[in-house]
């Protein structure tokens, strides 16, 4: 995982967590570093789930491989 990404999440928690606190002590600024902090770790999300076209169409050819030696074997 990229360090970019890990700094992403952990200042998002850390926003987050700070909001949350602020929010308890009713200060006004609270809902800006909730907010915040939920869009970095969308991002942080984002940036970590992607996975390229490329790569989802190997695993498919993959399990078609796999899939047609395994009906030769059986003989369909």
């Amino acid at each position: 995982m990229n360090k970019n990404v890990i700094s992403l999440f952990t200042f998002g928690l850390v926003l987050i967590g700070a909001g949350g606190i602020g929010s308890f002590f009713d200060w006004e600024q609270s809902m800006i570093f909730i907010g915040l902090g939920l869009t970095l770790e969308s991002l942080a999300l984002i940036i970590f789930a992607s996975v390229s076209y490329t790569h989802l169409r190997a695993h498919e050819t993959t399990s078609l491989i796999s899939y047609a030696v395994f009906c030769l074997k059986i003989g369909g």
